[in-house]
């Protein structure tokens, strides 16, 4: 979903959504870290060229998540809502120098 959401062929450290079903490849890519159980603790792909709008799913892949940085990019749309409330264990949210 985000990969597609904001525009993930011209990032400029790209995934390779390929294998994106193998368990626990996603935790390879550029700017996702992971727990040992391959949950997703952290997304950052801060100035990474991102484009697009927000959307409010993208929060809900990972109820392990604990810090999303989305900074210095070109996200637009609404930031927040209820997926929000899900996510017991976010510490810090950097979304910063976009177009919300």
């Amino acid at each position: 979903i985000m990969y597609d959401s904001f525009n993930g062929n011209d990032w400029l450290n790209s995934w390779d959504i390929t294998n994106k079903g193998d368990n626990g490849t996603y935790c390879k890519w550029s700017g996702i870290k992971c727990d040992k159980s391959n949950f997703i603790t952290e997304i950052d792909l801060t100035g990474n060229n991102l484009t697009g709008t927000f959307d409010e799913n993208i929060i809900l892949l990972s109820f392990q998540l604990e810090s999303l940085k989305l900074a210095n990019n070109n996200i637009s749309g609404t930031f927040g809502g209820n997926s929000f409330f899900s996510l017991r264990k976010l510490k810090h949210i950097d979304i910063s120098r976009n177009n919300f």
